[in-house]
């Protein structure tokens, strides 16, 4: 449960908003739009209030702008680290909006693609479009997700008027002075009639907008696989993507672990940990929970007490 907060709480993270915004060339609707809150809190805000005339601005507000830029009320055990794989996707990412490239990011499991992807939707709020596909999304559920980051809310029964409206809002947005950008993220989990959607979308925005794949190697055997079979609409799928493909380099894993691990000051369980884990995410799942025990508890954080920790 969250506890109350106070003035010196709220104090810093305001701060820390006012230098998010700066560092971003972000207005106050833009954080708005990005924190999920209302534009007049943001001003309030801005100017050390915590008020909107005689309301009281609650706390869920400031715990959602918190999150938004990235900024902890509580002690943070799990710091950001501009590692390299980091660095490739956000650069991939950055160069597609300003460009208007289209790209399939490939990257291995657990090493920081939706995490990347997120921070960089947070800090390129304004026309930056990002649908996380799942198993179960289908290819009406990817083109309402759409609209709805578009704002737009008369959408059409048909896919291929709602495919039309999605166009026109990005063709204006563009028109207008805007960078627009598409984000499907785990987009190995894309079936057929999704990824020939996204072909008639890719020709109705391809001078408009750019339409970024990020996914694991999963997704290049699933086109592979449906080249292969000769599936209609696929070749020439691929050939509005393929210039676009870019593959993170893979690096040994103890060396993508390392910047995690410099608060880790017992060699043994850094070696215990490096054999544990097979990638970042898994790394975060372990030693995160770990660190906030071991300061909780005022115990130093060994090997001895992580493993008694996880009963291994």
């Amino acid at each position: 449960m969250c506890y109350e907060l106070d003035k010196k709480d709220i104090k810093p993270m305001i701060d820390a908003l006012r230098e998010f915004g700066i560092a971003n060339g972000l207005p106050q609707e833009s954080l708005a739009e990005g924190a999920g809150v209302n534009v007049s809190y943001i001003n309030a805000m801005l100017n050390n209030r915590t008020y909107v005339g005689s309301t009281k601005i609650a706390d869920v507000h400031f715990r959602k702008v918190a999150e938004y830029i990235g900024y902890k009320f509580d002690k943070v055990y799990w710091k950001h680290r501009d590692i390299d794989e980091y660095v490739e996707v956000y650069t991939q990412l950055a160069d597609a909006k300003a460009k208007g490239n289209m790209k399939i990011i490939i990257n291995t499991s657990g090493f920081g693609k939706t995490y990347t992807s997120d921070r960089f939707k947070k800090e390129n709020v304004r026309f930056t479009y990002r649908v996380t596909v799942s198993s179960l999304h289908r290819l009406q559920d990817i083109l309402e997700e759409l609209a709805d980051a578009l704002g737009i809310t008369n959408l059409k029964k048909s896919q291929v008027a709602r495919l039309k409206q999605i166009a026109s809002k990005l063709r204006t947005i563009k028109l207008s002075g805007g960078k627009p950008i598409i984000i499907l993220d785990e987009s190995e989990n894309l079936k057929l009639p999704s990824l020939k959607m996204l072909k008639a979308l890719y020709d109705a925005i391809c001078e408009y907008c750019p339409i970024i794949l990020i996914g694991t190697e999963d997704l290049i055997r699933l086109l592979d696989k449906l080249l292969e079979n000769k599936e209609t609409g696929m070749p020439q799928f691929y050939r509005r993507w393929k210039s676009g493909i870019y593959i993170v380099k893979s690096r040994e894993k103890d060396e993508v672990f390392a910047p995690f691990l410099e608060d880790v000051h017992d060699s043994d369980l850094r070696d215990l940990l490096c054999s544990l884990c097979d990638n970042i995410g898994e790394l975060h799942d372990y030693l995160e929970p770990a660190m906030r025990a071991a300061d909780e508890m005022g115990e130093e954080l060994t090997e001895s007490f992580f493993r008694s920790l996880y009963n291994l």
